[in-house]
């Protein structure tokens, strides 16, 4: 059956869809699409999403854990910090009662570089970070810049939750694409 345009309905939803995917927003609601697909039809991540919103859960516990005793431990040296090392022996001497396991780091990015670098570290990598993501930002018209962007953004969310700086094969895929994605915004 012909509407109004000349295309019937099945024609009228593809070039929707086709004008969805046209726009960069569309990118973002693939990804957004793909990723509860994946939740919803994959058995393993199903559960690791379901285990993950859990406040009982006993990883969430021991982050929420090494993050309080992680601002507590600031709070002893709240500018400078206690200086880049393995934090283990610290981490024992301020653990707190509700810990659920051992570690030799915060388990979050922020927290990490506060305890040690200080709150003056921690805004100078604030607005090192910031100046990357502008710059990224400025750039997302390049495939190269819009991938490193997303490359930034995944890697600061997750480090809200890990210490992704840790992890070498973690931290040099981020400074890998993060200088492709830089690069592309300088030949421009």
């Amino acid at each position: 059956m012909k509407i109004g345009n000349g295309l019937d309905g099945s024609h009228r939803r593809g070039a929707a869809l086709g004008t969805l995917f046209a726009r960069r927003r569309g990118w973002a609601v693939a990804t957004l699409a793909i990723v509860l697909a994946a939740v919803s039809l994959l058995p393993a991540a199903r559960q690791r999403a379901s285990v993950l919103a859990a406040p009982g859960e006993y990883t969430a516990r021991g982050r929420i854990s090494l993050w309080l005793s992680g601002l507590e431990t600031l709070a002893e040296r709240p500018l400078t910090g206690w200086g880049l090392a393995d934090h283990s022996a610290l981490i024992r001497a301020h653990q707190r009662p509700d810990a659920t396991f051992e570690a030799g780091h915060y388990h979050s990015n922020p927290v990490q570089i506060a305890v040690a670098t200080g709150l003056l570290g921690l805004l100078a990598y604030a607005f090192f970070q910031g100046a990357i993501g502008l710059l990224l930002w400025r750039r997302r018209g390049s495939p190269y810049g819009l991938a490193a962007l997303a490359v930034w953004l995944a890697f600061h969310l997750a480090g809200f939750f890990d210490w992704s700086f840790g992890d070498a094969e973690v931290a040099y895929q981020y400074f890998w694409w993060i200088a492709l994605g830089l690069g592309a915004a300088a030949s421009r």
